[in-house]
C-alpha cells in the first residue's frame, strides 16, 4: 500500500475547502436573493393565501306562533368555493360540480381557469345533502363553508309581522 504524499494530500483538502466554500455562496447568494429581491411579493402571496375573509354567520333561532308550530326556521345550507391554483384536474372538478350543482360546464371552466383571484365562490345556498356528498368526494381546490339559511315552511304566512331575511341572511324588515 502507497502513503500518498503532502502535496497530494493538500491538493484534495484545497479542492474539498474551494467546494464547500463555493457551496455556502451559492446558498447564501440564493436566501439574499429570495429575502431581498422576491420576498416582499412572497409574502404578499402568502398573506392572500392565508389571511382571508370567510365571515362566520351565527345561526337565526326558530319563531313558533302560540301553538308552538313552527312558522320560520333555519336551515343548514353549503357555500361552495374553488380555489383555482389548488386545483389539479379541472375537468373532473368541472363535470362533478357542474352536475351536482345544475351549473354550465363551459362557464364554470371559464369560472376556474380564467380566475386571477386566489378563490372563486361557485354557488351560495347548496343544500346539506348535495354539499355533504360533494365534501366526502374530497375535490383538489374544492371547498365548502356551511351557512345557514331562514326556511319558510308556510310561505309568506305572517311575513309583515315577523319579517324576512336577504339572500346573506340578514333581516330585512
Amino acid at each position: 500500500m502507497k502513503v500518498p504524499s503532502i502535496v497530494s494530500v493538500k491538493k484534495r483538502l484545497l479542492i474539498a475547502l474551494v467546494s464547500i466554500t463555493l457551496l455556502f455562496c451559492a446558498l447564501i447568494g440564493r436566501l439574499c436573493y429570495v429575502q431581498l429581491v422576491i420576498g416582499s411579493s412572497l409574502s404578499t402571496k402568502a398573506s392572500a393565501q392565508w389571511y382571508r375573509d370567510l365571515p362566520l354567520k351565527a345561526k337565526r333561532g326558530a319563531i313558533y306562533d302560540r301553538n308552538g308550530t313552527v312558522i320560520v326556521d333555519s336551515k343548514e345550507v353549503f357555500t361552495v368555493y374553488v380555489r383555482p391554483q389548488a386545483v389539479k384536474d379541472v375537468s373532473v372538478v368541472v363535470e362533478t360540480l357542474s352536475s351536482s350543482l345544475g351549473l354550465k360546464a363551459d362557464v364554470l371552466r371559464e369560472k376556474i381557469t380564467g380566475a386571477k383571484v386566489g378563490e372563486v365562490t361557485v354557488k351560495k345556498g347548496v343544500d346539506y345533502e348535495t354539499g355533504n356528498r360533494l365534501r366526502t368526494l374530497g375535490l383538489d381546490g374544492v371547498y365548502f363553508s356551511v351557512d345557514s339559511s331562514r326556511n319558510y315552511p308556510y310561505s309568506s304566512y305572517l311575513a309583515q309581522v315577523i319579517g324576512y331575511t336577504n339572500v346573506d341572511n340578514e333581516g330585512q324588515n
